[in-house]
């Protein structure tokens, strides 16, 4: 939020000139300028397009942060981890971006939502797009999210300390069935 007051202030004046006047603040329409700070579908992209990107987008990074930091599947050198998360930001961000601003976690969309409803922005901040902040930016993302740490537990991941390898009655895992 603090991030969102900041560059705000910084940009009052600009923003002000574009939506044509100091009293003027929109969340849709030609001169909108909320999406400078939060996420929005891109205009005309169907709703389930939009849950799917997001959906997407937090799957793949839960998969690359799962792979990154499991020892055992040869995990970047220390100390680049930081370096190989940036990359997998910036290619999500490149490559899902356009649909939907990629949020890939809800935290990082509604602490401007509030900050943007504070200064002015009024409801529509969260009321657009059939309330899109709910289900795409918190909905996909956790759904992404937890269908991503399954994927990588089921397929990647060999320690003893996931319940997909924990030994069965039997004594085998789930890799003694591969």
């Amino acid at each position: 939020m603090l991030a969102t007051f900041l560059v705000y202030a910084n940009y009052t004046h600009s923003i002000s000139l574009y939506e044509g006047g100091d009293d003027v603040r929109t969340v849709v329409g030609p001169h909108a300028t909320a999406g400078l700070f939060f996420t929005l579908p891109a205009a005309g992209l169907p709703y389930i397009s939009a849950f799917y990107t997001e959906f997407l987008a937090s799957a793949i990074l839960v998969m690359i942060v799962f792979a990154v930091s499991d020892k055992a599947n040869l995990a970047p050198p220390r100390g680049t981890m930081p370096f190989a998360l940036f990359l997998a930001l910036l290619g999500i961000g490149s490559a899902l971006g356009v649909n939907t601003g990629y949020a890939i976690n809800g935290a990082r969309d509604t602490g401007p939502r509030i900050a943007l409803s504070l200064i002015g922005y009024g409801k529509d901040v969260w009321l657009h797009d059939r309330l899109y902040w709910l289900w795409a930016p918190w909905g996909a993302s956790i759904c992404g999210g937890t269908v991503g740490g399954f994927v990588y537990d089921a397929f990647l991941y060999t320690g003893r300390d996931s319940p997909l390898n924990r030994p069965r009655s039997g004594g085998k895992t789930n890799d003694d069935y591969i």
